[in-house]
Parts: structure tokens; C-alpha cells; sequence
């Protein structure tokens, strides 16, 4: 279960309230469709933004910034995948928990505020100041969170010319969010 997650400016933190990271719900994500269309469960998959937040309901994922679990479905999923660092383990800790059964829940009648990015300096809402090299590596763990999740669950549910596409759209992302570190 998580909570309400805010950033420092009230807004919900769009990690504490999200679907998976499917190659069609990274798509609608990353172009735009979700943003388009807020209120479609077909292109706001990754955002959930088509679920009431001021109700407590089911989601797919949470942010690892504030979750309770059950210490038997810990053990039963054997917790954090060292595969992850720095980004994804709390995407890959839900995915597995839904795999055996188990169901995450968002409740928004308690909240905290996430000052996102402190750590890695990639967000506005970050607290503190964070050099470029430490901003490059949060970057490169991001990109390589999203790599490992696709080759762990939707790899060999496409076809190869399929997942080629998936693997540029992934460096170029990756590409990009550099240059936005260089730029910066």
C-alpha cells in the first residue's frame, strides 16, 4: 500500500499512483498520448491518470518513497531485485508481488511530501544541489532500470523486429535525458 505521495508543490507524485510499464503504455507515455488523453484507461495506462486518486482503489505500481507491505509477501517475493539500482526496484518489487497474487493499493487519505530527486538531482523538486557526473549516473541507472524490466518481463512476448524498436527508442531516450543533463 502507499499513500498519497505530493511534491513540494501539492501535485501528486505521477510514481505513487501508476499502471506498468508496458511497451504500449511507455509509448502513450513518452509521446504524449497520456498527457493527450488523461481520463482513457487505453492511453493513460503508465499514469493511471483515469482512476479517481481521491478514492483508495488497486493500481499496478507505487513509488519505493513510501510503501507498506506485508513482511510475508516480502519474504514470499524475496524483496529487492539486485538487478535494479537506483531506479525500477520499485516497479519490479510490485510486479512480482502482483505475480504471486498479491494486490497494491493506493490510499490517498494520507499523504506525504516527496522532495523528488534529492539524491539523484534529475528533478525541480530536489532539496539540494547535485553535480553533473552524479546527475549522468542517475540518468544512465534510469535507462538501464527500463532495460532490465523489458528483458525480464516483455523481451520474449515480441517479435524481434519489435524489440529492436523498443531497444532505440530506449537509447535515444537515454540520449536525450543526457543531453538535458549536459545542457543544464
Amino acid at each position: 500500500m502507499t499513500c498519497r505521495v505530493e511534491l513540494p508543490d501539492g501535485r501528486l507524485d505521477y510514481s505513487s499512483h501508476r499502471g506498468f510499464p508496458t511497451p504500449w503504455n511507455s509509448f502513450s507515455y513518452f509521446t504524449g498520448l497520456a498527457k493527450l488523453f488523461p481520463h482513457s484507461p487505453f492511453f493513460a495506462g503508465y499514469t493511471a491518470s483515469n482512476l479517481n486518486i481521491k478514492k483508495t482503489h488497486q493500481i499496478d505500481c507505487l513509488t519505493g518513497a513510501f510503501l507498506m507491505v506485508r513482511k510475508i509477501a516480502g519474504d514470499q517475493i524475496g524483496y529487492w531485485d539486485e538487478s535494479y539500482f537506483w531506479n525500477g526496484e520499485d516497479i519490479e518489487f510490485c510486479y512480482s508481488l502482483k505475480e504471486k497474487g498479491w494486490q497494491v493499493w493506493f490510499y490517498p487519505e494520507a499523504k506525504i511530501i516527496h522532495y523528488k530527486g534529492s539524491s539523484s538531482g534529475l528533478w525541480k523538486t530536489a532539496v539540494s544541489s547535485v553535480d553533473k557526473k552524479k546527475r549522468l549516473e542517475a540518468t544512465r541507472h534510469g535507462v538501464s532500470a527500463m532495460r532490465v524490466f523489458y528483458m525480464k518481463h516483455y523481451y520474449k512476448k515480441y517479435p524481434p523486429v519489435f524489440r529492436d524498436l523498443i531497444f532505440v527508442g530506449i537509447k535515444l531516450l537515454e540520449q536525450y535525458r543526457k543531453f538535458k543533463v549536459w545542457a543544464n
